[in-house]
């Protein structure tokens, strides 16, 4: 499932997470909660810690996930708490958090420690005003300890950890400080009172509430792990596969920001809850500085990837199967979407409005899954429904972000250096039979590598560059792997016959055009049908009538260009089979077609490219009037009928021919159906039977 390329960091080997409540420490039956862990390597080793235990696991096979279970480990109390789960490894994985209890289901995506900060922005979401803004009834009213959000913050450090609440209160705004041992945490109480968590070492954060109200007497847990400031953004793809009754925008930034949508301004706040009903489509949000982005429902809480985060792939895991991913690709590239098993199955594809982007909802009929771009970066959404049609989910576990053709990779590539003397040609196809790629400095970041590894003592070597023998211009070997191309523009091209008159019918022949359309318009143009009282209208086998109508044209010109020459030639042969005595003008040209090539990553230094290629292109044009005979490409009348009355007569020798030697040869022969004459073969069958057409059950054609 998994091979190797490039690094990233939305992985790991440290991992440290805990349990919040949920629902309520009365309800009747046991919570299940599990952990599960992704190996991306083969034979990774990894270890649990849970209450001063260790349990030392083992995943054989890379892409294979192992669910840890934990009993009894919900964080229900106020204040410290041992009850933090670490995960350490020796090679990378990922570690999905899942908490079930009777109807209510949550998951969530733990972050790596690499990818942990020490300056949190938390979100003001208070309780009270979310029921308020979702005209909700409070479930449980009895005890506070249930009336507010709440916040973990987890130590992720070996040693004390100084924590520093900063909290807004009818005072002012205030800061609280304490300290959290080592790998332990810390449950407090905030209903938009906490600003931002400070530490003096990286730790997690956690915002979740155990029993959310969802409408109907019903309640969900809610978990978000709050990611650091480095992770904001200012461009982000609302996805439509969060179309629920009502669904709210929060907005969370370090600075004052505005937020636009559809031409609009929206009137953000970080503790306003914006209304944003209409969902039936993915939309886009624009905002002026660095933020985050939350879609809260009843009973959901979903933070929206950055435009600026999307990766090339995702892994995808669920609780059952048939669980529903939402694809945001660039439209397109959009087809080019894959999954572990082939290319995505997925033909409802919506523009996203102001934006080159597409979404699509998907069925992912089994528990885990990959989902990558060969050449793009994506956005993936995994969601999943309750009994009580609740949503819970949220982003899929991102794996690569740059895009590659052999599907998800993890490891970074290294060099291999070769001591042998060989040509440039022998050395390049000593990489290709060791499965490797011939080192080329496509980026700056790769050229640097590519020094280091290379020392005095190595003497002399090839790399991946070729020089163009027209222009004597240097280029990469591997150039192409790291563009995409955006688009192709044909060079305007004058008509190569002067003098034709403004009115002319030009039919312009594409590679993609259908004969029949192009000859519909054409014929439209120079025959005149005479009608029946029975067909008031030209029909197949109709006479044609070469007369001068009044809305008949005296000349029509085709062209094409590139591969749709010979399409162009062949429309061309039509029109002077169904009106005869057409003076044909034919002219070879060349068009010039410029491809606008993109870089994968803009970041990488890589420049736009525009190619310029001369296509060669055919222009024809043909005339009831007579033209000038002088000219080089001049066909008259009749060349048509000579041509393939004379092609007819070959052919017709040839057929006689070969009967001939059918009929006269001696000696030992092949039975029917083993020679070497064209057509299709002959099909044994009993006498008197009648051979079966053609495509139809016991036929066929070789």
């Amino acid at each position: 499932m998994f091979r190797q390329g490039l690094t990233v960091v939305s992985y790991g080997d440290n991992f440290i997470t805990a349990f919040p409540e949920n629902l309520g420490f009365f309800y009747p039956s046991e919570t299940m909660n599990y952990l599960r862990v992704t190996a991306l390597h083969n034979n990774t080793n990894f270890k649990v810690f849970y209450k001063n235990t260790q349990r030392d696991l083992q995943i054989p096979v890379s892409g294979q996930t192992m669910s840890v279970i934990f009993s009894r480990s919900d964080v229900s109390q106020l204040g410290s708490s041992s009850l933090s789960i670490r995960i350490t490894s020796d090679k990378n994985i990922t570690v999905v958090s899942l908490s079930r209890r009777a109807g209510s289901t949550q998951s969530y995506v733990v972050q790596p420690t690499v990818n942990l900060g020490t300056n949190y922005l938390i979100p003001l979401l208070d309780y009270p005003r979310y029921l308020e803004s979702f005209n909700l009834s409070r479930i449980v009213s009895t005890t506070m300890r249930y009336s507010s959000i709440k916040l973990l913050v987890i130590n992720a450090a070996d040693s004390q950890n100084s924590v520093t609440i900063v909290k807004q209160t009818s005072a002012g705004v205030q800061e609280e400080t304490f300290d959290i041992d080592s790998y332990e945490l810390y449950q407090l109480q905030t209903n938009g009172s906490i600003l931002r968590v400070k530490s003096s070492k990286e730790v997690a954060v956690i915002l979740t509430h155990p029993c959310l109200e969802t409408g109907g007497c019903n309640c969900n847990m809610v978990v978000n792990q709050i990611l650091p400031t480095k992770f904001q953004g200012q461009s982000f793809i609302v996805p439509s596969n969060f179309n629920v009754s009502e669904t709210k925008l929060l907005m969370l930034s370090e600075n004052t920001s505005s937020l636009f949508h559809n031409g609009n301004t929206l009137q953000a706040t970080p503790s306003t809850l914006l209304p944003f009903p209409d969902l039936q489509k993915s939309q886009l949000i624009n905002a002026t500085e660095q933020v985050s982005l939350r879609l809260i429902s009843p009973g959901l809480i979903v933070e929206l990837i950055p435009e600026t985060m999307f990766f090339a792939c995702y892994l995808l895991q669920f609780d059952k199967p048939n669980g529903m991913a939402l694809v945001i690709a660039e439209t397109d590239s959009k087809d080019d979407v894959r999954t572990h098993a082939g290319l995505l199955s997925a033909s409802n594809w919506t523009a996203v409005a102001g934006t080159n982007y597409s979404s699509v909802v998907v069925t992912i009929p089994s528990f885990i899954a990959t989902i990558w771009h060969p050449t793009s970066r994506i956005g993936v959404y995994m969601l999943e429904q309750m009994p009580a049609k609740v949503m819970f989910g949220g982003p899929a576990v991102p794996i690569s972000q740059k895009p590659d053709l052999h599907g998800c990779v993890v490891v970074p590539g290294a060099f291999r250096i070769g001591h042998d003397p060989l040509t440039w040609a022998k050395s390049h196809e000593y990489c290709i039979n060791k499965g490797c790629q011939f080192a080329c400095p496509v980026t700056k970041s790769v050229h640097n590598d590519m020094a280091d590894n290379l020392t005095k003592e190595d003497g002399d070597g090839w790399i991946g560059l070729r020089r163009s023998l027209l222009t004597t211009d240097w280029r990469r070997l591997h150039d192409m792997e790291n563009y995409r191309k955006a688009r192709t523009v044909e060079q305007p091209c004058p008509c190569p016959f002067p003098d034709l008159p403004s009115d002319t019918p030009e039919v312009r022949v594409k590679d993609g055009s259908k004969i029949r359309n192009l000859m519909r318009f054409a014929l439209s143009c120079m025959e005149e049908k005479t009608a029946s009282a029975d067909h008031p209208g030209p029909h197949e086998g109709s006479e044609v009538s070469v007369g001068s109508g009044e809305n008949l044209c005296r000349q029509i010109v085709f062209t094409g260009v590139g591969p749709s020459v010979a399409k162009a030639i062949t429309c061309v042969e039509i029109m002077k089979r169904r009106v005869h005595g057409l003076h044909q003008h034919t002219k070879l040209v060349y068009r010039t077609v410029q491809e606008v090539w993109e870089p994968l990553e803009p970041e990488a230094g890589l420049d736009s490219l525009t190619v310029s290629r001369n296509v060669p292109s055919i222009w024809v044009l043909l005339s009831r009037d007579s033209l000038d005979k002088n000219q080089a490409g001049y066909q008259a009348p009749g060349s048509f009928d000579a041509l393939w009355a004379q092609a007819l007569k070959e052919e017709a020798a040839t057929l006689k021919h070969g009967q001939r030697r059918k009929r006269g040869g001696t000696g030992a022969g092949r039975t029917e159906g083993a020679g070497r004459g064209k057509g299709p073969r002959k099909h044994p069958g009993r006498p008197g039977e009648p051979r079966k057409p053609l495509g139809h059950a016991g036929g066929g054609q070789d």
